[in-house]
């Protein structure tokens, strides 16, 4: 399969995922959530058709896929105040990571246009993986099903997965070492 067509695959996929969350009958956050995977969708589609293949093969795209399917297994349903709390920061730092990327939203390390080293990416260099998995926490906090519990651990494998493969293609790109040099933590501030 052509990696132009693979990323496009994954960003229609999110898109699927977020109008599903989006129009669903949730709690207004839930649905906020679905809106920012729309707008990543739809940013990532237009940024697929410039793919280009990293390796010779599709293995850098397979994590993002992955960590797809946890978005499709979340739970449509009311969540109690304090939960609606956290999920509410979680997708005002969500935002904020859109917003730092700008148009250069991925499907995979084949769209990468450069290092992002502002907002959130100055403290930590995958935030956008970040609040994936917090979100996913929240919603199995919630909801503690093996449905939501099995999306969680697609989450976390894929998005530690993307952050290997990213890495990997990101070492390619001017500056990088001395970003990653600033900002030590991949994934969770002072854990890894």
């Amino acid at each position: 399969m052509d990696t132009r067509l693979f990323c496009a695959a994954i960003s229609v996929w999110r898109l699927i995922c977020g109008v599903i969350l989006l129009t669903a009958d949730v709690a207004l956050v839930v649905r906020s959530f679905g809106a920012i995977e729309v707008a990543m969708a739809l940013m990532s589609y237009r940024n697929a058709f410039k793919a280009q293949d990293v390796d010779g093969s599709l293995r850098g795209l397979i994590p993002p896929l992955v960590y797809t399917g946890g978005l499709f297994v979340s739970p449509l349903y009311q969540l109690d105040s304090g939960l609606e709390v956290a999920l509410w920061a979680i997708v005002a730092f969500r935002t904020w990571c859109l917003v730092s990327l700008g148009f250069s939203v991925s499907c995979g390390v084949s769209t990468f246009l450069g290092v992002k080293t502002r907002g959130p990416y100055a403290w930590v260099r995958h935030p956008m993986q970040l609040s994936g998995i917090l979100a996913r926490v929240i919603f199995c906090a919630a909801w503690p099903l093996p449905i939501n519990l099995a999306g969680l651990v697609m989450m976390i494998a894929g998005s530690i997965a993307i952050v290997i493969a990213e890495e990997s293609y990101l070492r390619t790109f001017e500056g990088w070492e001395d970003y990653a040099a600033r900002v030590r933590f991949r994934l969770l501030p002072g854990v890894w």
